[in-house]
């Protein structure tokens, strides 16, 4: 949008302050920032309720400090920096240490390296409006800031990938993959409740079972990738029926598996990320631009300092970092598509990389030694459907353990009747 006056910002829906509405003294510190939040929150807050600040900092004031802007003298002009930051010699803004003299005089020296406003030569050559007529007065080293959180915010949106998804739109369809993610997890679960217990008899494979071709091990190709049964949608993403005896490997050392039943592996897997999608909320998420080559990681085993919201019977979550465009290879979002299985594969995916789900891993495919490789999926990492299915048909072993293969096998429950 193009702002030109301060009555633009405010009829937009920006608040605005001056800085002396802000701060008592003209130099270069913020005596109370509690208190200016405090004031800015309660510009936009309608409610009589008091607002705690701890409880705000803790859920996020992105929404609100993305509309705010406060006119200061800009940090990047030297004029009077002696006098603005002066506080530095008499300690007056702890927890900023008292300088002496010499050091101080070393910060003005270093400050003024930095400070461009003359030399760029800014008051000159200052423009208005969308024309960029230049201005016939000096322009005024006071000009419009964002809040420093309201322009990271702010960035985070300008820079991702899919820049016209706006982040509320985002967290939209964070919600909406939640709810058909949790429901697909949730079928799994029912249809593995025969294996929850491995010592007991296991179930019988079905009189017409079809089982899946090793295509790519046989005719170094890809193509049966749609089953409609849970039998063969087990056996194409893990390479063995769930009555088959199997030991994951894991790379992680956060987690041990032990020789068991394929489908009790993977039913405790379900347990464990039902669990998460239960617990996950928006607190978990930390959105923005990673760029096009990573689109979302989990920190194992590293949780959040301070409880997130709920935490019921001491539930612990690792965060989730998810951008906006999940790299080149996925598809574009379109906010009038339906929802499509990329985004939500993704989630699921880093859902089950969480310490108290699967703890499963990013495994790398090895073929055997002359084994043919047209695609050239060796000493690759199993991303994506078909690397999914490679690592399926030569290691079933890992791909019981690997993220892609068991969120695409969650998935496949789309394409099964209910």
């Amino acid at each position: 949008m193009t702002l030109i006056t301060d009555s633009d910002w405010v009829t937009r829906g920006w608040q605005v302050y001056e800085d002396k509405e802000l701060n008592d003294a003209d130099d270069a510190f913020v005596e109370d920032d509690d208190g200016i939040m405090q004031r800015i929150i309660s510009g936009v807050n309608s409610s009589r309720s008091n607002i705690c600040l701890a409880d705000l900092y803790h859920q996020g004031v992105d929404a609100i400090l993305r509309t705010v802007a406060v006119r200061f003298h800009s940090e990047w002009d030297s004029d009077s920096a002696s006098k603005r930051y002066k506080k530095l010699t008499t300690g007056e803004h702890p927890p900023l240490p008292q300088l002496t003299e010499a050091q101080y005089s070393a910060f003005l020296r270093d400050a003024g390296r930095q400070q461009f406003w003359k030399e760029a030569r800014v008051q000159a050559d200052g423009v208005s409006g969308p024309t960029l007529t230049p201005l016939s007065d000096a322009m005024n080293a006071k000009n419009w800031h964002f809040h420093p959180i309201g322009f990271l915010a702010q960035m985070r949106e300008c820079l991702t990938t899919d820049v016209a998804l706006s982040e509320e739109a985002f967290e939209v369809e964070l919600r909406t993959n939640w709810v058909i993610g949790l429901k697909l997890i949730e079928k799994r679960l029912k249809q593995l409740e025969p294996w929850s217990d491995p010592h007991k008899s296991l179930p019988a494979a079905p009189n017409q079972l079809v089982v899946p071709v090793r295509e790519y091990a046989t005719l170094g190709t890809i193509s049966n990738r749609r089953h409609s049964t849970l039998w063969e949608n087990f056996i194409y993403w893990f390479g063995v029926d769930p009555n088959t005896i199997a030991t994951p490997v894991v790379a992680t050392t956060y987690t041990t598996r032990s020789a068991a039943p394929a489908g009790h592996h993977i039913y405790l897997y379900m347990k464990g990320m039902r669990d998460a999608f239960r617990h996950v909320s928006t607190q978990h998420i930390v959105k923005g631009s990673l760029g096009f080559e990573a689109g979302a990681w989990v920190w194992q085993n590293r949780y959040p300092e301070k409880p997130l919201v709920p935490a019921e019977n001491g539930f612990k979550m690792e965060c989730i970092n998810i951008a906006c465009q999940h790299g080149l290879f996925f598809k574009r979002f379109l906010r009038t598509e339906p929802v499509g299985q990329n985004r939500m594969q993704l989630q699921l995916h880093e859902i089950s990389h969480m310490v108290g789900t699967t703890c499963s891993d990013d495994q790398t495919i090895s073929l055997p030694d002359g084994q043919r490789d047209p695609n050239r999926y060796n000493r690759t990492v199993a991303y994506g459907a078909e690397g999914a299915r490679v690592l399926a048909e030569f290691q079933p072993e890992r791909a019981l353990a690997n993220a892609e293969n068991v969120s695409l096998f969650i998935l496949s429950g789309k394409d099964e009747p209910n």
